[in-house]
């Protein structure tokens, strides 16, 4: 984040600053703005919500991951100065140690096709690429988000990506499936270890492939903590919600 002084003025004098992660809000807190309200991006459960399609729509496009354990990406690539910031390829680079271990385990990535260049380099072989939909709640999507058995969010230390709550955390949260999550400032303000989440040490390759290869093993903790998520959603995260909570610090 780069706040210059006319930024801070302004903020300074307003009667609000809201700050769409919790993270943020301690940042400009810590800078002396006061007047600093948390209200997260969060989700739209009317206009995306997997839950209202099953798997079979994604299987039938793509039949040879149905006897398949299914680790899943579903996001962009983002690159500042020739590097991408959204840690995707530390992803790979985990999944190349764990084909090492397991042959059972795919892995599905639906992002900018640049990512299949990536795979090759990496020399990571059971590896899906899944071809974007134009609209972020296709049901084809949906249905792929919802065929997953853990969900995948990296991160990095860049300040926008260490400090966000990031639209692809909430939409994971709704699919009720199992969430691995690296440990940004960000995530922490959202996701519990063991609870919503399954945290691990952000760039660590070993970490992740040591998470997936933890929670490929024990079904009854990847229902729970995509119960829990899915839940906490609910209560806390969906457009419903956060109208009140608008409603509440305007007023």
């Amino acid at each position: 984040m780069y706040i210059n002084a006319v930024d801070y003025k302004a903020m300074k004098k307003a009667d609000y600053v809201i700050a769409w992660s919790k993270a943020i809000r301690e940042f400009l807190r810590k800078i002396g703005v006061k007047n600093v309200v948390y209200l997260p991006l969060g989700i739209d459960l009317t206009f995306f919500d997997p839950t209202r399609y099953e798997p079979y729509l994604f299987f039938n496009k793509y039949p040879h991951v149905i006897d398949k354990f299914r680790v899943v990406y579903s996001g962009g690539l983002w690159y500042v100065n020739n590097r991408e910031v959204l840690g995707v390829l530390k992803l790979l680079k985990a999944f190349k140690i764990i084909e090492t271990k397991r042959r059972d385990v795919a892995l599905l990535i639906q992002a900018p096709s640049k990512v299949v260049e990536m795979a090759k380099e990496v020399g990571v072989k059971n590896f899906i690429y899944v071809e974007r939909t134009t609209n972020s709640n296709d049901p084809l999507r949906l249905s792929f988000l919802r065929s997953a058995d853990i969900l995948v969010l990296t991160g990095s230390k860049y300040p926008s990506v260490y400090l966000a709550e990031r639209t692809t955390m909430f939409q994971y949260m709704a699919t009720g499936r199992a969430i691995l999550a690296e440990m940004t400032l960000g995530v922490r303000g959202v996701l519990r270890h063991g609870e919503t989440g399954y945290l691990v040490e952000i760039d660590k390759p070993e970490s992740i492939a040591d998470a997936i290869l933890e929670l490929v093993k024990d079904d009854g903790l990847r229902k729970y903590i995509g119960r829990n998520a899915r839940f906490q959603l609910e209560q806390y995260y969906t457009w419903d919600k956060l109208y009140e909570r608008a409603k509440f610090i305007l007023t």
